[in-house]
């Protein structure tokens, strides 16, 4: 095996986002690392007779489904070196002109490298565990099958390997757990099949020793992803000491630095830690607020236990992403705080939050719920943006609910010349009271005299003014309108349909499951529906389509039509504003109907 350059981690995979002329315009860590300061195309660091298969192989990329093929890349030591270079996906920008591809490369040496690494951890591992007889669980989601393992004498001696609920209900009636905590041994298989960050459940029973005697038990699981969409439960099962209640001096500071679930610092450690370089006069100290987009639904849909999960996640990300750059904490619900303290510059800054903002939808994008999970960021610099960490917080404060108004999914750092006047309005309240959300005033002003034409002129005189306003000011590709008993096309705006004519699919069940207890259903991205509505996705993916926005027209139970408004190309989420201006459209056909026959 040839050396390596010990500041390079081989084994890490390198992601990126390539335009059309090569360049990467996000990276992570290990890509910058890897390559060093890019500053020429990714197309002169592939070996010449490479070059020609690897534009060929990004440039045919249609941004549907992965594709992977090995290519000879340099390095920064100088030297080339095979890597795997796989296509995830590609997101078109301004009407199609301008795209990105973004991809992940894995060095294949480095992967051989890691794998005999690997193998002489495990058995060292074996080893360790086996000094003190230990006992491990691992749950597999796939399977559902639950494996039970001692470790003695570099030995592995498997005790159990069954189905998790036939497990529990062998040990339940065999009494190999005591009554009183049968309901606990429910939940140890309750947070391995919700696939619980971390947990830890301690009950009295004689698992481990096969019937004879009692003890107590402490069964501490965590999550194992292992990067490729694979996922399993891990952990540990021993006996507790009498005195296990009583706690050691250094898990108690931990307690009081650190955030018990995204195990980031709590709010009062990062904090003291911005305080603290600020009153050190730190030069360029960034204060970067972030939370997670539409969190609450998240929570409401799916249950606080898996909204533990997704902020554990997210809080993992952070520090992957920040690194040696900074600090991350949570300072409260889905929000945190991140403290960077190595950004030279603006380009620096920019190509941090780019990769923290494309790294969580990287992240939480083969979900198996199928959920697009995006965040949107705020960010100030001391002491260019302000003197005290008050001040600086409350500007980092500011730019994300200014990111929030755009949108989300994106970030926002302060610039005075741009965002003065609305940063004074917002912190003597004056914005957040007359506007909870200022594009939609703007649209609603648009959209107010053309709903007042409409009574005199028509509908297809209202529908065609609010075409050409809403497909320019929503960046969507066209926009539908399907009236009628057979709900065929009356109205269409920008690209043509390929092949849909009608919109009865809208009676399906899949549709109605899409709605849940709106009249509305959107996707900023349609892969997330794909499980839910397969038929639907199948249709919508045959078109091209990569977000759409519906709204039914009338009665959700017995439609008079719908209003389709589609993104091709292009993968965003969808504002509140914009779902707003198209129910009120809605409504307006809606009051109109008549006048179409």
């Amino acid at each position: 095996m040839e050396s390596i350059d010990k500041n390079i981690n081989f084994t890490e995979k390198k992601k990126a986002a390539i335009d059309e002329t090569f360049m990467a315009n996000v990276t992570n860590r290990a890509f910058s690392t890897y390559f060093g300061d890019m500053r020429v195309a990714l197309d002169e660091y592939v070996h010449p007779d490479d070059k020609n298969r690897l534009v060929e192989f990004i440039m045919s990329y249609t941004g549907h489904g992965i594709l992977k093929e090995v290519f000879r890349f340099r390095c920064i030591t100088g030297e080339y070196r095979y890597n795997m270079v796989t296509l995830l996906s590609k997101e078109s920008r301004r009407q199609n002109e301008n795209y990105s591809v973004y991809l992940e490369m894995v060095d294949v040496a480095g992967v051989v490298e890691s794998i005999e690494n690997l193998q002489n951890k495990v058995q060292q591992m074996q080893i360790l565990l086996g000094i003190t007889d230990d006992y491990t669980f691992l749950y597999e989601e796939k399977t559902g099958l639950l494996t039970i393992n001692r470790y003695s004498h570099n030995a592995m001696t498997t005790l159990y390997s069954m189905h998790i609920d036939k497990w529990v209900n062998q040990m339940i009636q065999t009494h190999k757990v005591v009554e009183e905590d049968a309901s606990k041994l429910d939940a140890f298989a309750y947070y391995c099949k919700h696939q619980l960050a971390e947990f830890s459940v301690k009950l009295k029973g004689s698992i481990l020793t096969e019937g004879k005697i009692d003890e107590m038990l402490d069964f501490a699981g965590c999550l194992f992803n292992d990067g490729v969409g694979h996922k399993c439960v891990i952990g540990r099962i021993y006996a507790l000491n009498d005195d296990e209640g009583v706690k050691s001096e250094e898990p108690l500071m931990d307690e009081l630095r650190f955030d018990y679930l995204t195990k980031v610092y709590n709010k009062k450690a990062i904090t003291d830690y911005a305080m603290t370089l600020i009153e050190e006069k730190r030069p360029r100290t960034v204060l970067v607020v972030t939370d997670l987009d539409h969190f609450k639904s998240v929570n409401d849909t799916y249950g606080h236990l898996y909204g533990d999960q997704v902020l554990s996640k997210f809080g993992g990300i952070l520090k992957k992403v920040v690194g040696n750059d900074g600090q991350v904490g949570r300072i409260g619900g889905d929000e945190f705080l991140i403290v960077l303290t190595n950004v030279p510059d603006e380009l620096q800054l920019r190509s941090i939050l780019r990769a923290i903002r494309t790294q969580v939808k990287w992240e939480f994008a083969n979900d198996q719920r199928g959920l697009s999970i995006t965040c949107s960021l705020g960010a100030a610099v001391y002491p260019t943006d302000a003197q005290n960490y008050e001040a600086l917080f409350k500007k980092a404060d500011f730019c994300l609910y200014f990111a929030k108004q755009k949108g989300r999914d994106r970030y926002v750092f302060y610039r005075d010349d741009m965002h003065r006047r609305w940063f004074d309005e917002y912190t003597s309240g004056d914005l957040k009271e007359s506007a909870t959300n200022t594009r939609e005033i703007q649209v609603l002003k648009k959209l107010d005299p053309i709903l007042k034409i409409t009574e005199k002129e028509g509908l297809s005189f209202g529908i065609e003014k609010a075409a050409e306003f809403l497909l320019s000011w929503m960046r969507v590709s066209r926009m539908t309108v399907f009236l009628g008993d057979s709900l065929s096309i009356a109205y269409h705006y920008g690209d043509r349909y390929v092949k849909l004519t009608d919109a009865s699919y809208i009676r399906t069940e899949e549709f109605k499951k899409l709605l849940g207890e709106e009249d509305y259903f959107q996707s900023g991205y349609i892969g997330n529906i794909r499980d839910v509505a397969p038929k639907i996705y199948a249709m919508l993916s045959e078109e091209k389509v990569n977000g759409t926005l519906q709204h039914v027209i009338g009665d959700r139970e017995n439609p008079k039509g719908l209003i389709v408004m589609d993104r091709i190309g292009e993968s965003i989420q969808w504002a509140e504003y914009e779902v707003h201006c198209v129910s009120i459209l809605a409504s307006m056909i809606g009051m109109m109907i008549k006048d179409y026959k």
